[in-house]
């Protein structure tokens, strides 16, 4: 059986499988390609229940990630939120620390769930 973990193997998959289905004759039906295609479908369709990276630059970051299950209101989120995630810079006598701190964040519900954008950025 063939699992896929992480984005590399991801990547490496769809290679291959490319690769046997276009230079490799009467390969496209076989078990193997069957259970390529299988690994990639179900890491494609896993829940997203980590946080991703939905923009990125030189010195800011900005995540979308589910906030714990245990969460009922807005108000108990942005607790959670301002207690649990928010990353705040030390002042500093020195300019440019380079520390990352919290921009900005907006928390919304999506399927009966809270989750939040957060905007991390680094003191440059």
């Amino acid at each position: 059986m063939i699992t896929i973990t992480n984005n590399q193997e991801y990547t490496v998959a769809r290679h291959y499988l490319r690769h046997l289905q276009t230079h490799v004759n009467g390969i496209k039906n076989t078990e193997h390609c069957k259970q390529l295609k299988r690994a990639i479908r179900k890491y494609e369709n896993k829940p997203l229940d980590e946080k991703r990276v939905i923009d990125e630059s030189f010195d800011a970051v900005t995540l979308v990630y589910p906030l714990p299950d245990f969460l009922e209101s807005y108000d108990d989120a942005d607790e959670y939120f301002q207690t649990d995630e928010y990353i705040t810079a030390p002042p500093c006598a020195w300019d440019c620390t380079g520390a990352w701190f919290t921009s900005w964040y907006k928390i919304f519900v999506r399927d009966r769930r809270y989750w939040c954008y957060h905007r991390i950025c680094r003191d440059v």
